[in-house]
């Protein structure tokens, strides 16, 4: 390889670090964000190795131990769940609603809510980090949203709070939504598509 295609290489290899590290500042899951952070700071800590800047590798070192035990210290903590069932009037849910709105309508648009539907809250210590609203028809439970807010999204609230509904005499829990995001998420939780429709069994 020519020294200016190995220029151009070294280039190609900080520029790509510099906007990884940007864009990871533009993850609203705190995990992600790390993830995305400690790529391009590898990449960053390699060009500035090879442009002899030491500085720049220094810091760039120390942004990938941090984010590997910020990491390490996430996916060991023990989250401490706890679910409650309410009503569509509940005042916790509703502000939930209400400052969530633009987000949950980005992954369930023309939502009908007629007040008489079952609404599960999900906590992490006091924090309210999801919802599940929908009907009961039976042994189902038709969704309506399924929601989790950014900084908790990966954080299996959906396994946490999918079982316990075994409690309230749910075995299936369906749904419809047929946005791409969403449907990653509910391959992910164990949902089977059948004619546009994703069924999971508890």
């Amino acid at each position: 390889m020519q020294e200016n295609e190995l220029y151009i290489l070294y280039e190609i290899i900080g520029y790509t670090g510099t906007i990884l590290v940007v864009l990871s500042m533009m993850m609203t899951s705190v995990i992600k964000l790390r993830i995305i952070n400690i790529c391009g700071s590898v990449l960053s800590m390699t060009y500035a190795i090879i442009s002899n800047t030491w500085p720049i590798v220094v810091m760039n070192g120390a942004l990938i131990i941090i984010n590997v035990i910020q990491l390490i210290r996430t996916y060991s903590r023990k989250l401490n769940f706890s679910y409650t069932k309410v009503n569509t009037f509940d005042l916790s849910y509703n502000h939930f609603i209400k400052i969530y709105k633009n987000d949950i309508e980005k992954y369930f648009h023309n939502i009908n809510l007629n007040n008489k539907e079952e609404v599960y809250l999900v906590f992490i210590d006091t924090e309210l980090v999801g919802i599940l609203v929908g009907t009961k028809d039976h042994d189902k439970f038709n969704v309506i949203i399924d929601y989790a807010i950014p900084k908790y999204r990966d954080m299996s609230i959906g396994k946490y709070l999918y079982p316990k509904l075994k409690n309230h005499k749910i075995k299936y829990i369906i749904q419809n939504n047929e946005l791409i995001n969403h449907r990653k998420y509910l391959y992910k939780m164990g949902f089977i598509e059948k004619d546009n429709i994703y069924i999971k069994e508890i």
